[in-house]
């Protein structure tokens, strides 16, 4: 039982307030609370992602930039010292400056000139005919691998020999040397234009005869006095002399129209 007057110690409710008003003011009010709750989680989420999003991105390029950067002293070289290179190349003795060169930029555009000169040396000697787009394409490829396959293939040859007779030149350095010997390619190379026209072969006997034998001359000599036993050396300076040599024999009996 309720003790005496205990319904009489209850407040009266405010006139037109009943129990479905007041849950649903609390739910419309907790709905509002988690609304703006969720709105802030998902703001803060997506602010998150964004600054994550171009961290990476930014850190992305800088790494990029960075390793780019470390390519520039390769490639960061004058013309002067450009064409001081390319006619020391047909200077049979070494340079002091020599032993601490590294430079890809000469040896990376000598061999696009080369590969020019063979895709035109390859075009004249089917000159009649027509050719076609793909063929046109295959040619250039050719010419691009036969171009840059020698340089690789006869630098790390080189550079095996030279590590067997322990000669000192790091493998970029080796890059500098045989690269800057392609300049007498393009120089012995490119008057076969006017030999698959004409026939004439005296030109390029002359041109191997002189051109070719100073810039393998030089080569050979490099790794000769860059290796520590002159008998050696000797060894590995008249391999590089004849590899260099005859290759470039083989260049103009093979693409050279007959």
């Amino acid at each position: 039982m309720e003790p005496p007057g205990a319904r009489d110690s209850v407040p009266d409710a405010p006139p037109g307030w009943n129990d479905a008003d007041s849950g649903g003011l609390l739910s419309e009010e907790m709905t509002r609370e988690i609304g703006a709750k969720v709105t802030r989680e998902i703001g803060q989420n997506i602010a998150t992602n964004a600054l994550q999003v171009g961290t990476a991105k930014a850190k992305s390029f800088f790494d990029t930039y960075a390793r780019v950067d470390l390519l520039r002293p390769y490639f960061d070289h004058t013309p002067t010292e450009i064409r001081t290179r390319l006619l020391r190349s047909l200077w049979p003795r070494t340079f002091p400056e020599e032993s601490t060169i590294v430079d890809m930029y000469g040896p990376v555009m000598l061999n696009f000139t080369l590969a020019a000169v063979l895709l035109v040396l390859m075009k004249t000697s089917v000159h009649g005919k027509q050719i076609s787009t793909g063929v046109e394409e295959t040619l250039m490829g050719t010419a691009l691998a036969v171009s840059f396959g020698y340089w690789i293939t006869f630098s790390a040859m080189l550079y095996t020999v030279g590590f067997i007779f322990n000669t000192d030149l790091t493998g970029l350095q080796m890059l500098t040397l045989t690269g800057y010997g392609l300049f007498s390619y393009c120089l012995c190379l490119a008057p076969g234009v006017v030999q698959s026209l004409t026939g004439d072969r005296e030109l390029f006997t002359v041109l191997w005869a002189v051109v070719g034998t100073l810039s393998a001359a030089k080569i050979g000599i490099v790794m000769r006095e860059k290796t520590t036993d002159k008998k050696q050396g000797s060894i590995v300076g008249l391999v590089a002399f004849a590899i260099h040599w005859l290759w470039l024999l083989r260049l103009h009996r093979g693409y050279t129209h007959k």
